[in-house]
């Protein structure tokens, strides 16, 4: 959360900031993303960052949720110490 914070505080002083807008998609242009239609309006910009997250609009939209079962793999590992019982 610190390290978002102070990103998005320096993203700030070189950027317009538009906050409590809601992203219904992306807009596309030649096959690239050249902007956002909101509930309200569409805006557009040579950068688009979609900071909304794996489950967000923008995942959604460029369908980087989507995993190919044959070409997927997971694996976690975990420590543990001093477990009784």
């Amino acid at each position: 959360e610190f390290l978002d914070a102070v990103l998005f505080e320096e993203a700030k002083k070189h950027v317009e900031v538009l906050e409590g807008v809601k992203v219904k998609k992306l807009l596309f242009k030649n096959g690239k993303v050249s902007g956002v239609e909101c509930e309200d309006k569409c805006y557009t910009a040579k950068i688009v960052v979609g900071a909304d997250g794996a489950n967000g609009i923008t995942a959604k939209c460029l369908e980087a949720g989507a995993l190919d079962e044959n070409h997927n793999a997971v694996a976690i590992r975990s420590y543990y110490a001093n477990v009784q019982g």
